[in-house]
């Protein structure tokens, strides 16, 4: 699947509380859309549990269900219906890359070649 399409904001400063609303809900679609597209189908792949692979599978259709809802709702305000790209889940995905994984030989003391 493609990534969601972003864009980086909205075509103006935003000004009114409307306009906020519907930026922030551009954020939480494009967040939904990411979910999943990007990050529910390879958890289902990945869960060993068995729960925990059920309660992917059975997110993902509900994830899809936000998408269309919010851009019903986008399309009720008669706003873009675009995705904008989400601040708060752009810098966690950031941070989260940056952290050495668990059970990692490189977040071990003491790995590692010395110098």
């Amino acid at each position: 699947m493609t990534a969601p399409r972003t864009t980086r904001s909205v075509a103006g400063p935003v000004t009114t509380p409307r306009e906020l609303f519907s930026a922030r809900l551009r954020q939480t679609l494009w967040v939904e859309l990411r979910l999943a597209e990007e990050v529910l189908p390879p958890a289902v792949g990945q869960a060993r549990a068995t729960a925990l692979r059920f309660g992917f599978e059975r997110h993902l259709p509900e994830t899809r269900d936000h998408a269309k809802t919010l851009r019903a709702v986008l399309h009720e305000l008669e706003a873009p219906a675009d995705p904008e790209e989400s601040p708060a889940l752009s810098g966690l995905v950031l941070r989260l890359a940056r952290q050495p994984r668990r059970g990692s030989t490189s977040s071990r003391s003491g790995s590692g070649s010395a110098r």
